[in-house]
Parts: C-alpha cells; sequence; structure tokens
C-alpha cells in the first residue's frame, strides 16, 4: 500500500505481491458499471495473489455506498484481504457503511485539515458507531488512541457478545440431543457442545440451539438449493435495520435457548422451521459441493465407515474334531502311513518266506491302520525288521493320538460366535441381509454422484487432495444397485437407536456408521444388557474428514478455525469424546470363541456322525461291489462246466 496516494479522483487501488494496481473510475451514469468492472479485475488479482491489499479513494458518500454493496456481492474482500478506505467525508455521512465494514478487515482514512484519522467498525456494535483506533498530526505524528490495533483482530474478542444461532443435530457421540416435549427447548449435549462452548468463552458469544426441519445434514437439490443443516447455514438471515447477516431478531420464529459459558440465560418457545443460522455444529463431512456454499473450519478429526452388526448365538463347530491337528499334520500323518506300509513292502520282498505272497500279506498292512486307532496288534512271532518297524510307528502314533485327543477335549469346550461380515463385499453376498445408512450424509451423497472430494491435513500444513471416484463399477456401485432393489434403508439420525436394537440386533440387517458411532451403540448396549450383542467388521472405507461449518467467507471462521486447532492438537477433544464413551472398548475386541462348561449336543457333534455316516456307506458301496464282482466271478466259473454237460 503506497504512502503517497493522492485523492483527487474515485479510484481503487490493490497491491498484490509487491505491485501495485490502479483502477480510476469516473463518476456520473456510468459510475457503477465502470465499477463493477474494476471489482471484478481486481477480484481476479486477488484471487492469483496469496497476500492483497485494497485501496479506495472517494469524497462521494453515493460512490462509498454502491462500493460497498458491490464488494459483499463479488467477495472481493476476504479477511485476510486488508481494506483501506481514504476520505474528507464526514463520518455522519459513512454511517451506512457499517453493515459491511464491521464484518471486513477494513479501516476508514479520514483526511482533515489539521491531520489524519483512522477508524474501524467493530461488528455486533449496536450503536454503529466508528471507533477511531489511531491519528496523525505533523507534530505529534502517529499515535494509538485505542488498544485496538490498527487492523485489529475484531473477530477473536467479540466486543459486545453476540448470540448466534446454532444449527445442530443428534451425531452419536459428538451431539446428543435430549428428548423434549414439543415447544421446549432444544436440549443438546456432548463433545461438540463442549467445544462450542470454549469457542464461546474465548470469543465472548452466547448461542441458541435449532434443529432442521427434515433432521438432516444436507444434500444438494436439483434447483440448487440445500436441505438439512446446510441448508439452514447456506440462507442469509435478514434482520431489521441497516444490519445484514448479523444475528437474528427476537420475533423471528426460533425455537432456542440462549447460553452464555454453556449457561443458561434465556429461552423463546417458538416454531423452529424458520430459523436460519451462523454456524453449524456437526462434525460435517468436507465435499466439494457444499465447500461450494459453506464454510468449512480447520478439521476435527477424521473418522470412517465400519459395518455394525448383531453378534450370532454361542455355537460348537461340528467339524471342530479336524481342528486339533493342522491340515499340515494330517497330510504328514497320512503321507507316514504310506510310508510304512511302502517300507513293509519292499522289506517283505527280500524275504524267502513272504516272497511267494507278492510283498507281505493284507494284515500286515492292515495292521499300521489298527495301531493309528489305537487298537491291539500283535507281532509275535514277526521277523526283527517288522517288529522294529512296527515299535517306531507305534511311539510315533502315540505321540500323535495322545496330542489330537488332549485338543480335542479342550475345543469341545469352545464356543464358536459367527462374525461374518468382516468387508462390504460378504455384506453384498448375502442377499438376505439388508443395508442401514443414514440418510442426506456425505457417504450417500458419495453413492449417488460420479465425484467425491478427500482433504488430507499434515501437521499444521494443508494440503489438498482431490480424488475423483467414478461410482459406475465396483463394490459402491454394487451397493448402489443393491439400494435402488430395497436393500438399503435411509434413516435419520434420530432413527438410528431404535434400527439398531431392532434389525440389527435381530440380524436382519446391518448398520454402516462411522466407526465412533458405532462404539457409542455398543457401549450404550453393554452398559444397558451387560452383553456384547454387536461387532464391527476389520475392514473400514470411505474416510472422511469432519468440520464445523459456518455461512460462506464468513469472518469468524479464521478465528474458529484457530481455537480448534489449539484444542485437537492439545488432545482436549480427545479427552472428550473418550469421557463421552462409556463401555466403548468392552466389546472392540470381544473375542469370536468363548469356553465354556457344558453337555454337548447332537448339533454340536453332527460332523462327527456325518464321518461315520460316510465310512458305512461307502463300506456299503464296497460290499456291493465285492457281492456282485464275486458273482461274476462264479458265474464266469461256471460256464465252462455247464458246456461239458
Amino acid at each position: 500500500m503506497k504512502k503517497d496516494c493522492q485523492c483527487r479522483e474515485m479510484s481503487l487501488g490493490l497491491e498484490a505481491g509487491g505491485s501495485v494496481m490502479y483502477f480510476p473510475i469516473s463518476s456520473g451514469p456510468n459510475m457503477t458499471d465502470g465499477l463493477t468492472q474494476s471489482i471484478e479485475h481486481a477480484r481476479t488479482v486477488r484471487q492469483l495473489s496469496w497476500c492483497t491489499s485494497v485501496v479506495v479513494l472517494s469524497d462521494d458518500p453515493a460512490f462509498l455506498a454502491s462500493f460497498s454493496e458491490l464488494i459483499l456481492r463479488s467477495r472481493l474482500v476476504l479477511w485476510s484481504t486488508k481494506l483501506l478506505v481514504v476520505t474528507r467525508t464526514s463520518l455522519q455521512e459513512l454511517r451506512h457503511l457499517y453493515a459491511t465494514f464491521s464484518v471486513m478487515n477494513a479501516m476508514l482514512m479520514l483526511l482533515r485539515h489539521d491531520g489524519i484519522s483512522l477508524f474501524v467498525n467493530l461488528p455486533y456494535d449496536p450503536s454503529e458507531a466508528q471507533v477511531r483506533v489511531a491519528s496523525f498530526t505533523r507534530q505529534r505524528g502517529l499515535v494509538l488512541r485505542s488498544d485496538l490495533k490498527l487492523f485489529p483482530e475484531k473477530f477473536k474478542k467479540l466486543s459486545w457478545s453476540p448470540s448466534f444461532v446454532v444449527v445442530a443435530e443428534e451425531y452419536r457421540p459428538h451431539v446428543v440431543i435430549e428428548n423434549t416435549a414439543p415447544g421446549d427447548p432444544v436440549s443438546v449435549m456432548g463433545p461438540m457442545v463442549n467445544l462450542l462452548s470454549a469457542l464461546a468463552e474465548g470469543m465472548n458469544f452466547s448461542y441458541s440451539f435449532v434443529r432442521p426441519p427434515d433432521g438432516s445434514w444436507g444434500t444438494k437439490m436439483e434447483n440448487g438449493s440445500w436441505t438439512g443443516m446446510v441448508g439452514v447455514v447456506t440462507r442469509n438471515t435478514t434482520t431489521k435495520g441497516r444490519n445484514k447477516d448479523i444475528s437474528i431478531p427476537k420475533d423471528e420464529g426460533c425455537s432456542r435457548q440462549v447460553y452464555v459459558l454453556g449457561m443458561t440465560l434465556s429461552k423463546t418457545n417458538v416454531n423452529p422451521i424458520t430459523c436460519e443460522a451462523q454456524l453449524g455444529l456437526g462434525p460435517f463431512g468436507i465435499t466439494p459441493s457444499r465447500n461450494e456454499v459453506i464454510e468449512y473450519t480447520t478439521p476435527i478429526l477424521i473418522d470412517y465407515i465400519r459395518i455394525m452388526a448383531g453378534r450370532g448365538r454361542l455355537e460348537v463347530d461340528p467339524w471342530g474334531f479336524l481342528f486339533p491337528l493342522t491340515a499340515g499334520v494330517w497330510a504328514a500323518l497320512l503321507a507316514s502311513l504310506l510310508l510304512v506300509s511302502a517300507s513293509t513292502f519292499l522289506l517283505s520282498a527280500t524275504t524267502p518266506k513272504v516272497l511267494s505272497v507278492g510283498g507281505g500279506s493284507s494284515r500286515d498292512y492292515f495292521g499300521y491302520f489298527r495301531v493309528l486307532l489305537q487298537q491291539d496288534e500283535s507281532v509275535v512271532g514277526e521277523p526283527g525288521w517288522r517288529r522294529l518297524v512296527a515299535a517306531a510307528w507305534m511311539i510315533a502314533t502315540l505321540v500323535i493320538v495322545r496330542s489330537y485327543a488332549g485338543n480335542l477335549m479342550s475345543l469341545l469346550a469352545v464356543r464358536h460366535i459367527p462374525q461374518p461380515f468382516q468387508s462390504l463385499r460378504a455384506v453384498l453376498d448375502d442377499a438376505d441381509t439388508g443395508m442401514i445408512w443414514e440418510a442426506n450424509t456425505a457417504y450417500v451423497q458419495y453413492l449417488n454422484v460420479s465425484a467425491f472430494f478427500f482433504l488430507s491435513f499434515f501437521l499444521s500444513f494443508f494440503f489438498t487432495i482431490t480424488s475423483r471416484l467414478s461410482v459406475k463399477s465396483g463394490t459402491f456401485h454394487e451397493v448402489l444397485q443393491a439400494g435402488r432393489r430395497g436393500r438399503i434403508k435411509y434413516l435419520r439420525s434420530t432413527e438410528i437407536p431404535a434400527a439398531v436394537d431392532t434389525w440389527v440386533r435381530s440380524r436382519k440387517d446391518v448398520l454402516l456408521i462411522e466407526d465412533l458411532t458405532a462404539r457409542i451403540y455398543m457401549g450404550q448396549d453393554v452398559t444397558d444388557t451387560g452383553r456384547c450383542d454387536f461387532y464391527t467388521s476389520r475392514d473400514v472405507f470411505l474416510p472422511l474428514i469432519f468440520a464445523m461449518i459456518g455461512q460462506k467467507n464468513s469472518p469468524l471462521i479464521p478465528v474458529i478455525s484457530d481455537k480448534i486447532t489449539r484444542l485437537t492438537e492439545g488432545g482436549v477433544y480427545e479427552h472428550w469424546m473418550k469421557t463421552s464413551i462409556p463401555n466403548s472398548t468392552v466389546c472392540a475386541q470381544a473375542p469370536s470363541k468363548i469356553t465354556v462348561n457344558t453337555s454337548l449336543t447332537l448339533t454340536n457333534l453332527w460332523g462327527v456322525f456325518a464321518v461315520l455316516g460316510g465310512g458305512l456307506t461307502v463300506a456299503l458301496l464296497v460290499l456291493c461291489l465285492e457281492v456282485t464282482a464275486r458273482k461274476q466271478k462264479q458265474a464266469i466259473e461256471m460256464r465252462p462246466r455247464q458246456q461239458q454237460y
């Protein structure tokens, strides 16, 4: 910003990156058009520059009024942009600038014959007065007139304690809304309310809660409007008088309860549908479509979706008798049996006594199988090598069989709890299981559009990563198709607890919900029943960053973001989260196998009888084959005799 600017005509100056751009504007009937074009050019420069300052020189109150209106609509001046208006107009003629300059990082420089005075407009000031912060004369130089600095951070500590309307909806564990009678004030609690109270204390404001009429977070309609909490924040609030987008009048019809530092001050019982809000509590998932109409604070947390399902009843695996030995041990045991039999055949072939029978009798080979089954086997009178082979086989089978028996006894006392839905693919493959999603959330929006937006923040730096994911194929496309076939229920956040207690508990449906929310449902169930009736999947998907929201380009958001960063990096919000979720870790790693001491039933051991039945069936088939073969053999032997006769 140059110091030698002279106020000889209406002009707009822009300093960006060390360069200065000058836009002269002539008075007359085309003044508004020229001003509009200059603001558009300046806005383009501001978007391409890291740091900008805007200087306006004019003595025309009409020009300054048009300028203040246009910069609001064009969003030329953000909070990071400094605005200086240099004029010789009296303060009384500049009162109409309050609504604009009070929400911007702006100062008025009044040129007088005896010196220069600098003024700022503090936000939410009922008197709409200009506060002089400094003066300059040749005799005294620059003198600060108040505790405010030049271009002060006037939103960091609000001087006039304004009251903000905050839209909120239940989102456990972050936000919990207690049931209240119709017309009663909304009772809200949870970690996000603690965070809001800390912001209110640090910034000196009070707040009131309203709920969205449809109970949703907000999605974009075909006509461009927004539903839910996002719609409540995006719709501008008009108040009486000149101030706009500042506060809600008492007669606007909001059902709210006003708090200061967490303490109730006043209550108003009226219709909540007509309410608008300056802030959205959320926390809201960051998406590109929402970012076009609202302003996000710095991230509060990162969460992701898990599958929450009902745990099955305790079961004993009917094939548990195979589990005492691994598949490798079973294979090695079979290979050892074949090796011993082959060794017997080879050694028998060198013995003249059994050479005539082709290398050993069938009883020799079957004897090894009898030893494996713990049956008697006699080797009296057998050759020495035969006794040594039998002894080695008996020792090996003794160790294996005793180990098997001990492990089998332990496994039969173990109950297995089925937890089949560990991935989204498992849910899709089970056509009898439905899915429950929360309605009008960023996740549902992702399933219904072809783009999704991810923001990643590393340490204190912001790195924006835009990822466009097509939902025209793959797992999520199948989820969308399943929803069109009626397998998905879209519920409000307040309807989900009842669904968890009925449909999810009975294993008719599964709930796809954020990990932290699933923990609080499971923890609350443990508190109420003393059991772990639910489990969550190992797989996670759809990670999303969550934050509060405010009106687009709101000067409150940078200050709120700075305070949120301090609270989250200090671990305060995480501490609030842990204390708000009782028994959250009890069922987080609940075992899928439990040891019990009860009698075994047929359902526990039908696998053994299945093996017995299979063996008998095979034996019957072999018997039939032997009888048939014997009859054919006899028939063949009888043919020569019949021919002789």
